[in-house]
C-alpha cells in the first residue's frame, strides 16, 4: 500500500505541472519480435512508444507498450504505461523518478503489476550510462521486489551503437542476475534503426529484434528505457 501511495503522489505531482508550458522534444516508436528458450515454440510480439517533453524546468517522458506472448494457439498479453519526471543538471546528467503499471491478461484473468523508482542518465563522451532502482509489486503480493539495473551504451560511430546491461534482483537467489548485450544500427539518411538484444538469465536466453522510428529531435538526449517486466517484455 505504501508503494501505491508513492506512485499516486508522483503521478499527482506530474499532473500539477501541466499548467506550465509544454514543449515536445523527441519520440520513438518500436516494433519487436523475440524468441524465448524458456518457452520453446512461443514468441513475443511487441509495439510501443516513448515521447519526451519539457514542462517548465522539468523533463517528462511518457511510455506505452503492448506485448503478446503466443504459440499462435494460446496467448497472453501485457499492456504497460509509465511516466518519468527528471531534472537535467548543469553537466547534462538527468536525475529523476518514474512510476508505471503493467496489466497482464491471461486465461480471462487480469492482474496489475506496479513499478516505481529512481533513475539517472549520464554521458561520458561516446558512452551513455543509465542506472535505475526499480520496485515491482502486484495487487496480490505484499512487499515490493526491488532490482538494480545499469545499462552502458557506446557509440562506435554515429550510426552504430553497442550496449551492455545488468539487472540484479536485490533479494538474490537463483536467476537474480539478468544480463543483456545489444547492437543498434541507424539506416543512412533515415530516422529508422534496427537492432538486436540478447538476454541471459539462469541458463535461459532470449533473442529480440527491434525496428524503431524516431521523430522530433532524437539527437537532443537519449530517452530512458521503458520500466516494464524484465526478460519476457524487455529489461
Amino acid at each position: 500500500m505504501k508503494n501505491k501511495i508513492l506512485a499516486i503522489v508522483l503521478a499527482s505531482s506530474i499532473a500539477g505541472t501541466a499548467s506550465a508550458q509544454m514543449a515536445f522534444q523527441s519520440g520513438v516508436i518500436d516494433f519487436s519480435y523475440a524468441d524465448d528458450q524458456f518457452a520453446p515454440g512461443v514468441v513475443s510480439l511487441g509495439f510501443g512508444g516513448r515521447a519526451d517533453y519539457d514542462i517548465g524546468s522539468f523533463g517528462v517522458q511518457l511510455d506505452g507498450s503492448a506485448n503478446v506472448l503466443t504459440d499462435f494457439t494460446n496467448s497472453f498479453s501485457v499492456y504497460s504505461v509509465g511516466i518519468h519526471v527528471n531534472k537535467t543538471l548543469n553537466n547534462g546528467t538527468k536525475l529523476g523518478g518514474f512510476a508505471g503499471v503493467d496489466t497482464i491478461s491471461l486465461f480471462g484473468l487480469t492482474d496489475n503489476i506496479y513499478n516505481i523508482g529512481a533513475e539517472a542518465m549520464m554521458s561520458f563522451g561516446a558512452a551513455d550510462v543509465e542506472v535505475a532502482i526499480v520496485g515491482l509489486f502486484a495487487d496480490n503480493l505484499g512487499d515490493a521486489n526491488w532490482r538494480a539495473k545499469i545499462d552502458v551504451y557506446y557509440g562506435i560511430s554515429r550510426a552504430f551503437e553497442v550496449s551492455l546491461g545488468v539487472n540484479y534482483w536485490l533479494d538474490g537467489g537463483p536467476g537474480a542476475a539478468l544480463f543483456t548485450i545489444g547492437a543498434d544500427y541507424q539506416l543512412p539518411n533515415m530516422p529508422i534503426s534496427i537492432g538486436a538484444k540478447y538476454y541471459f538469465v539462469d541458463g535461459f536466453d532470449r533473442l529480440e529484434f527491434v525496428a524503431s522510428y524516431e521523430f522530433g529531435n532524437p539527437d537532443n538526449q537519449r530517452l530512458f528505457q521503458k520500466r516494464v517486466l524484465p526478460f519476457f517484455f524487455g529489461a
